[in-house]
């Protein structure tokens, strides 16, 4: 288990971040005014994606996240796209979802706490592969090509 400092720089055990692994629980604000708590996805397949209106790479992956989203939303398959609110701007973070009309759930991260002290974001954009029984099954860092979003997607779908 990995040691590190929480936003109020204190110690605290970080849950190993690898396949297998259950992914950490969180409740956060959604864009259209309601919260959503993972664990409430358990028997689905999820894609958690952190993202930023000012990131590039997440504005280049993002029309292929829709395009499997709308694919594979009525299979079980869903989308959390938790935006880094406390690094971003709402009028922004808004133009950005209408732009790619991001139609699955957007998340506020408005502290901070899910995406560097549960998730412990590595770099942008980041995308976290969920299984039915709420396991990491991938996480991958960085921009994701159409070829790995299948491939990935494909994977927790079995």
């Amino acid at each position: 288990m990995f040691i590190f400092p929480t936003a109020t720089g204190e110690a605290a055990p970080l849950p190993a971040l690898a396949p297998g692994n259950p992914a950490p629980d969180f409740t956060l604000k959604s864009l259209d005014g309601g919260q959503i708590t993972v664990s409430e996805y358990r028997g689905r397949l999820v894609l958690i994606n952190f993202w930023a209106s000012w990131c590039p790479p997440c504005r280049i992956e993002m029309p292929e996240l829709v395009r499997t989203y709308e694919e594979h939303k009525d299979t079980g398959f869903t989308i959390l796209g938790i935006n880094l609110t406390f690094q971003d701007a709402l009028p922004e973070v808004a133009a950005f979802v209408e732009e790619f009309n991001m139609t699955f759930p957007v998340l506020l991260d408005e502290t901070g706490k899910v995406t560097t002290e549960k998730y412990r974001l590595l770099g942008l954009p980041m995308s976290v592969f969920v299984d039915r029984q709420g396991a990491f099954r991938r996480i991958h860092i960085g921009l994701m090509t159409a070829d790995q979003i299948r491939e990935f997607t494909a994977e927790i779908m079995g």
